[in-house]
């Protein structure tokens, strides 16, 4: 592999699907039509084609555990989709339960609306883009500082021993500004 060939690939990687507020319907829909949504428009960003993104079994779980509100009959309202839509932006890295306590935590404050759940949504797309360019811009530079040859595995270990370091201190991070900021603060 050279490296330009792995720079692509990461830019490539980096630059995955993401579902928009003005993509989401704003009409209540079944349970259905919310798996078939997202799993299609995330088509592309499974490492596993087989995978699904979002299944009725994880729907229910996150209802059961508080993540979600209960459907509305068997509808889900667009702050369904919106909360479904932010618990699965952080699943992957923070616990259900550190999900549970921002869930709820955002649920009690007085500006809480749909409207807001919009906006901070919007935002968060926002900076996940900008997050994304300078993201892949750094670790490009870094290829470039240290010299690092793709075609050779020790170079490609330590950049894979650099990503797990990087996505474990933002982990870290993340679950104290959830300590500090959000667990003295949920009921």
């Amino acid at each position: 592999m050279e490296t330009m060939e792995l720079k692509k690939m990461i830019h490539d990687t980096l630059n995955d699907r993401d579902l928009s507020v003005s993509e989401i319907p704003d009409l209540d829909l079944y349970m259905d039509q919310i798996i078939s949504l997202i799993n299609h428009a995330f088509e592309e960003n499974k490492r596993d084609p087989e995978a699904k993104v979002v299944t009725k079994t994880m729907i229910n779980n996150y209802t059961k555990e508080g993540l979600l509100p209960p459907a509305k009959g068997k509808k889900y309202t667009l702050e369904h989709m919106l909360r479904l839509m932010i618990v699965l932006s952080m699943k992957n890295t923070l616990s259900l339960g550190d999900i549970k306590i921002v869930m709820q935590n955002l649920s009690e404050t007085d500006d809480y609306s749909v409207d807001s759940l919009k906006d901070s949504y919007t935002s968060y797309l926002q900076l996940k883009q900008q997050i994304r360019e300078s993201v892949g811009d750094a670790i490009c530079c870094l290829i470039d500082v240290e010299m690092l040859d793709p075609s050779q595995k020790k170079d490609l270990l330590l950049l894979l021993l650099g990503f797990t370091s990087m996505a474990d201190e933002m982990k870290r991070v993340a679950e104290k500004m959830i300590d500090t900021y959000f667990k003295g603060e949920s009921k």
